[in-house]
């Protein structure tokens, strides 16, 4: 008899765990019935693509190749990144918790690892990497080096591409001064202008803040290098004993006449002398992290320009298209 129920149990057991994987639904349609969602989910599916994979696990096929040639140092190093207490891996698991809970505060259960396709992969590949991780603190274990690339595969391309393409829609970036002093304290931040007077930097915006449809992170990372390359060169052009001229930054909207959608301008200005030019910046110049910042800039369908500037020596010219906020 008790044989008998059990057997009963199990076979009443295995449709409901199948309906519970198969019940649910993913962001798309959590943002459908519920477009107030749009910003945290831009906010924490950038957060995921930036913080987790862009500067985590992109690492992985540089372990891989270093395994291939017996050297275990930085399977180390990357295990200590990934599993860490703050680590790559344990922050994916809180920002797919956070995704979670959004949806229920909007009345809809989210099931991204069987409805999601863009974050079920990639909740999957975070599974075969944890399980990797033992192998990895030791910096050994058998096919290592190819499974760390099969999962690089998943969560560097086709994750990373999937992920982008449902941000692209979502992804509204208002563009306050906030931005620019946030990358600005990165770079002050940074040990070669520890020691040294810096200069200020001025910020006028104009009342109306600008809607991007960017990610931060890679706005940030374009504003990074370029106040780099003002700051050096606006230093290097200070006389000794004198304090540095300021470093400034302003924004205006434009019209696009090819295309007649509204675009901003931001201008990044300085007193130093005019040693990087559009000529240089189109050719990809390298120096100073500039390379990264035109690729940036041209993923997101944009340009960049040195111009002529009244009352400054030169400004780095940022065109960006605008979104509007519907």
């Amino acid at each position: 008899m008790a044989l008998f129920f059990g057997t009963a149990g199990l076979v009443l057991t295995i449709p409901g765990v199948l309906w519970w994987r198969k019940s649910g639904v993913g962001l798309e349609q959590l943002l459908q019935r519920a477009p107030s969602a749009y910003r945290d989910v831009a906010r924490v599916g950038s957060a995921i693509r930036h913080e987790v994979v862009k500067h985590n696990t992109t690492i992985l096929p540089a372990v891989a190749e270093a395994l291939d040639h017996s050297d275990p140092e930085p399977a180390w190093w990357a295990a200590e990144k990934l599993f860490g207490e703050r680590g790559a891996v344990q922050r994916f698991r809180a920002y797919v918790r956070e995704l979670e809970v959004l949806g229920r505060m909007h009345g809809v259960r989210l099931n991204l690892r069987h409805r999601d396709p863009a974050l079920g992969p990639l909740i999957a590949a975070v599974d075969q990497l944890e399980a990797l991780s033992g192998d990895l603190s030791h910096g050994s274990g058998w096919g290592l080096a190819d499974k760390l690339r099969d999962v690089s595969t998943t969560l560097n391309e086709r994750g990373y591409r999937a992920l982008g393409a449902l941000l692209s829609r979502v992804c509204l970036l208002r563009l306050d001064e906030g931005v620019f002093l946030s990358a600005w304290d990165q770079v002050v931040g940074e040990p070669e202008f520890r020691e040294v007077a810096l200069p200020e930097l001025e910020v006028v915006l104009p009342e109306e803040p600008v809607l991007l449809r960017i990610y931060r992170g890679d706005l940030e990372d374009i504003l990074v290098n370029v106040f780099r390359n003002s700051l050096a060169a606006t230093l290097q052009a200070t006389e000794p004993g004198r304090p540095p001229r300021p470093v400034g930054v302003g924004t205006e909207t434009e019209t696009d006449w090819i295309t007649g959608l509204d675009r901003v301008a931001i201008r990044i200005k300085d007193h130093a002398p005019a040693r990087i030019t559009t000529a240089l910046i189109r050719s990809r110049y390298i120096e100073r992290g500039l390379g990264l910042t035109v690729d940036l800039i041209s993923r997101n369908g944009g340009s960049i320009h040195v111009e002529d500037e009244p009352g400054w020596s030169k400004a780095v010219v940022i065109r960006l298209q605008c979104a509007e906020e519907a």
